[in-house]
């Protein structure tokens, strides 16, 4: 359409490869860390597609799928371009995690794979775990600056993002992000109501991962009819403009 071929004359930048790779998984996809009390875990299981945006544009679908039942979770989620930012600029993410959940916000990941598309090439990445320790990354015992006790790695992450979450514990907690190089420190601040059940929260980034240049907002949940909160959309400002991501 010409107002969108207008958009990328005017702001090239919404095509950089790594634009996805930085804001989504790289720094855990501006997590909604929701810890909280210890309910008892009951299976589930979801399939969800999301579309992103930068401003009016869509740029791109992500799909999440996952599954929690018997002690172990198992998640994966792509992300890739499509219409006219597919077509002059294609890349892709694939990720996968899983790993016991021996209550329903005490994960602990047993292995992470990413395999990345982009600029005509395709890498892999992999973490894997013993209890709440990394063993291994990409093949090699972790440096000692890598050695994050009790992380979570990007999809798991992602994952505790998008599950359903009770009321009293929306937009509570932290959790520890390591993405395979840099720790991030996470938490909710700023949570606030509203009168139609909806709970938004910003998210702030600290310890040895701050500072990587993307400021996190607009985290919205919305109650579903059994008393659970439900992410709708999450939105991330960042040198590129501003992202958001709502579920279809």
């Amino acid at each position: 359409m010409p107002e969108y071929c207008h958009m990328f004359e005017q702001d090239k930048r919404y095509l950089e490869a790594m634009m996805f790779r930085k804001i989504l998984f790289r720094t855990g996809l501006v997590t909604a860390l929701t810890l909280g009390s210890t309910l008892p875990l009951a299976a589930e299981s979801f399939n969800y597609l999301f579309s992103i945006r930068l401003g009016i544009v869509q740029i791109g679908e992500m799909r999440i799928k996952g599954d929690d039942r018997g002690g172990r979770y198992e998640t994966s989620g792509k992300l890739y371009t499509t219409g006219l930012a597919g077509a002059l600029y294609n890349v892709a993410y694939t990720y996968s995690a899983a790993g016991n959940s021996s209550n329903r916000w005490r994960l602990l990941p047993k292995l992470f794979t990413a395999k990345i598309f982009e600029d005509g090439k395709t890498r892999t990445e992999e973490i894997r775990y013993n209890g709440d320790r990394i063993m291994s990354i990409n093949g090699k015992p972790p440096k000692e600056s890598q050695d994050v006790r009790g992380s979570v790695d990007p999809m798991t992450l992602i994952y505790i993002l998008v599950r359903p979450v009770p009321k009293e514990s929306v937009c509570g907690g932290g959790f520890v992000l390591f993405d395979g190089s840099t720790r991030f420190d996470v938490s909710f601040v700023n949570a606030r109501k509203y009168n139609d059940g909806r709970v938004t929260c910003d998210v702030k980034y600290g310890g040895k991962g701050g500072g990587r240049g993307v400021a996190v907002s607009g985290v919205t949940y919305e109650p579903g009819d059994d008393g659970w909160m439900y992410i709708r959309n999450f939105a991330a400002e960042t040198s590129i403009g501003t992202l958001k991501a709502t579920l279809r």
